[in-house]
C-alpha cells in the first residue's frame, strides 16, 4: 500500500511539473511568433505545434529551450552570429544533433543528405522566426548596465575572433551554407525528393562542412579526454604526497567521475553508453 501511495505522489508531482512548464511556455510571446512561422511554412519545424514538440522532450531539454526563449524575449541578441547560433541550438535540442560521427557508420549518404537538408530548413525557419520577433519587439527589451554587459560578453563569445581564439582546445566552427529562399520554399512545399538536382548542387560543399563538424566534435572529445587524464594524474600525485586516506581518495574519484560524465553529456549531447562509462572509470578509478 505504501508503495502505491509513493508511486501516486510521484505521478502527481510529474504531472504538476509538466503543467507548470506548459503554463510558463504560454507566457513566452516569442513562442507565438515561432508558431506563426511554423504554421505558415507547412509545419516544417514541428508537425503539430512547436510547444507540443518541446513538451515531448526530456525535462532537461525543455528547461534549456525555455531558458533560451526567455533570454531572447527579454534581452534580444548581441549579433547576427549569435542569432544563427541560438536558432541552431534550439533545433539541435528539438530535432537532435547531426554532427555525431556514428551517422557515417550507420546511415547511408542519401539518409545523411536528407537529414542535413531537413535540419537546415528547420534552422533557417527558426532563425526567420527569431529575427521577425526581434524586429517587431526591439523597443520592449530590457536595457540596463547588467544586460548591456551580458550582451557585450555574448557578442565576444559569438565573434569570429573567439571562434579562432579557442585553438588548440577547440577547432573553429563554420556556419552552414544557407539555402536560398527559393529552394527553401520548394523543399517546404514539394519535399526533398522533388528537388534532388538543386539540393545536390547545394549539398556538395555542405557535406564537407558537416564532415569537418563531426571531426571537430571528435577532436574536442579526444582533447577533453587527454586533459582529464593529465589533470587527474597531477591531482593524484598531489593527493598521494599529502597522505590523504583511501576513503578520501574514493570520494575524490567519485566526484571526478561525476564531473567527467557531465562533461561527456555536455560535449556529445547524449548519455555515455556502458562501454564509454567503463573507459571513463578505467581512467579515473585507481582504488580497488
Amino acid at each position: 500500500m505504501k508503495k502505491l501511495i509513493i508511486i501516486f505522489v510521484l505521478f502527481i508531482s510529474n504531472v504538476a511539473s509538466a503543467s507548470n512548464i506548459c503554463a510558463s511556455l504560454f507566457q513566452i510571446n516569442l513562442l507565438i511568433k515561432l508558431e506563426e512561422v511554423n504554421n505558415s511554412n507547412n509545419n516544417y519545424i514541428a508537425e503539430a505545434t512547436i510547444e507540443s514538440k518541446i513538451l515531448s522532450l526530456k525535462k532537461r531539454k525543455q528547461k534549456q529551450i525555455k531558458r533560451i526563449l526567455e533570454r531572447v524575449q527579454t534581452e534580444g541578441v548581441s549579433s547576427q552570429r549569435e542569432l544563427y547560433n541560438v536558432s541552431n541550438e534550439i533545433i539541435i535540442l528539438l530535432s537532435g544533433n547531426r554532427d555525431l560521427i556514428d551517422r557515417y557508420f550507420f546511415k547511408s549518404k542519401d539518409e545523411r543528405k536528407k537529414e542535413s537538408i531537413r535540419f537546415q530548413v528547420q534552422q533557417q525557419l527558426m532563425q526567420k522566426g527569431l529575427e521577425g520577433f526581434l524586429k517587431e519587439n526591439s523597443k520592449n527589451f530590457k536595457v540596463n548596465l547588467w544586460i548591456q554587459t551580458k550582451l557585450a560578453i555574448r557578442k565576444l563569445l559569438n565573434s569570429q575572433f573567439f571562434n579562432w581564439y579557442q585553438l588548440p582546445w577547440m577547432l573553429p566552427r563554420f556556419r552552414d551554407k544557407q539555402l536560398s529562399e527559393e529552394l527553401l520554399q520548394k523543399i517546404i512545399w514539394s519535399g526533398i525528393d522533388a528537388n534532388k538536382l538543386e539540393i545536390q548542387k547545394h549539398y556538395e560543399l555542405q557535406s564537407y562542412k558537416e564532415f569537418y563538424a563531426s571531426m571537430r566534435r571528435l577532436y574536442a572529445g579526444a582533447f577533453l579526454g587527454m586533459s582529464l587524464i593529465y589533470t587527474y594524474n597531477g591531482a593524484l600525485d598531489y593527493i598521494q604526497k599529502q597522505n590523504i586516506t583511501e576513503q578520501d581518495l574514493k570520494v575524490t574519484e567519485d566526484l571526478a567521475f561525476e564531473k567527467a560524465t557531465d562533461s561527456f553529456i555536455a560535449l556529445m549531447n547524449r548519455e555515455p553508453n556502458n562501454e564509454e562509462l567503463t573507459q571513463i572509470k578505467k581512467i579515473i578509478y585507481t582504488t580497488k
